[in-house]
């Protein structure tokens, strides 16, 4: 092949490929030991970078993540890079289950049209009020809580959703978990919400 056309099919090559995404780096951290959520682009899959903590960073364990970013937990402190424009495969690809199915299982009716309400009242943008905020945190708690085993879940009573900021809500829960053996047990659980995203999640 000569040099014109070894020239030639570089470009092609260039042409057809077009310009290579950089990855990108992420800190997220389990302060307190507790369940953390770092919101990020993961499609292209995630991998942990440097452990900066002394418990473990384990995937499937105390670290890993879905469509919408990253979660620790259990004190796993670390840097992830976050793959770009990669055909990795990755097990958190796409949700398994229709989401407004399991919104329908964790979260009751009534309880959704009183935060739509209240939102309506308070003028809050679509897609941001207190009503998206629980929904976040039910998607959030449903995917946590099958990592760590259960069967189901659902949210017995929503107790309080607290405006903190801009788009930013405090949610408590009273969580009922349900696991393979038939056992349930109840839970307090916690979110925090920003933007539509959850940032932390915890249960105790």
């Amino acid at each position: 092949m000569t040099a014109q056309r070894i020239a030639a099919a570089i470009t092609v090559s260039l042409a057809l490929t077009g310009p290579a995404l950089a990855d990108y780096y992420l800190d997220c951290s389990s302060g307190g030991y507790r369940y953390t959520y770092c919101p990020a682009d993961t499609r292209f899959g995630v991998e942990i970078s440097e452990q900066k903590s002394t418990t473990p960073c384990t995937l499937g364990s105390t670290w890993g993540y879905d469509a919408g970013g990253v979660w620790v937990d259990g004190g796993c402190r670390g840097t992830f890079r976050i793959l770009e424009g990669r055909n990795a495969p990755s097990r958190y690809d796409e949700p398994t289950s229709d989401v407004d199915t399991i919104l329908a299982e964790v979260i009751s009716d009534g309880t959704m049209a009183e935060l739509q309400s209240d939102d309506e009242l308070q003028g809050r943008a679509p897609g941001y009020g207190s009503a998206d905020a629980v929904e976040a945190c039910a998607l959030a708690a449903d995917a946590r809580e099958a990592e760590r085993g259960a069967a189901s879940i659902y949210f017995e009573s929503v107790d309080q959703v607290v405006p903190r900021a801009r788009r930013a809500f405090d949610i408590d829960v009273t969580l009922v978990v349900e696991f393979d053996n038939g056992r349930a047990r109840r839970f307090d659980g916690e979110c925090r919400v920003q933007n539509g995203r959850v940032t932390a999640y915890s249960r105790h």
